[in-house]
């Protein structure tokens, strides 16, 4: 869908993405007052194929957001 998307890197182990996605959620969201427009979570993998739960990762996350003017 269309509109304004905030975009985050996460480069770590697959296991530890949860704790970025806490923080974008509950402290990045409340310090920048935007709001969600609607509960879509985009995750793109960036490189390899190959699965390995212990091979750090590179991640991109985009979530659609309504910017709030003050």
């Amino acid at each position: 869908p269309g509109g304004t998307y905030a975009q985050f890197s996460h480069s770590g182990l697959q296991k530890t993405l949860p704790f970025s996605l806490d923080y974008i959620y509950h402290t990045w969201l409340v310090k920048t007052r935007n709001k969600l427009r609607f509960p879509l979570e985009i995750k793109t993998f960036l490189g390899s194929s190959k699965k390995s739960v212990n091979k750090k990762k590179n991640w991109t996350i985009q979530l659609p957001i309504d910017r709030i003017s003050l």
